[in-house]
């Protein structure tokens, strides 16, 4: 192997290395927590109010949803069989980064991380 093969695979671990950090150890920003049934937000908690720990509870058409939040982050407590059949929803575990969701099929309930990105930019203009 030459210096050149040497120093090509350095850059490359090196950029990877500097995308992958770029891509799950940005900063957060203003987030929020939505909770919704039907599309519709039944309960929206602002970034400040999340960062303690809370269990409270959605009511649903086949019983209710514990929703536990701590230290920034959010999810689905378990269900029983006959609320939520296959519990998938709650085996995601903890989301935490902006576009991160659980979501509930049978229920029809999404909770999800929402993030506002501080350089709003339009990517293009299309005609």
């Amino acid at each position: 192997m030459t210096f050149g093969d040497k120093l090509l695979i350095f850059f490359i671990v090196c950029l990877i290395g500097i995308l992958f950090f770029k891509t799950y150890f940005r900063p957060a920003g203003d987030r929020i927590i939505v909770v919704s049934i039907r599309g519709k937000p039944v309960r929206v908690i602002a970034n400040d109010e999340f960062l303690g720990k809370e269990v409270f509870t959605i009511p649903l058409e086949r019983g209710e949803a514990r929703i536990e939040i701590d230290g920034g982050k959010v999810r689905i407590l378990p269900m029983p069989r006959k609320i939520c059949p296959r519990g998938i929803c709650s085996a995601i575990g903890w989301i935490e980064r902006p576009g991160q969701a659980a979501i509930c099929v049978p229920n029809r309930l999404i909770v999800e991380v929402r993030g506002e990105d501080k350089k709003k930019t339009v990517d293009s203009v299309s005609r």
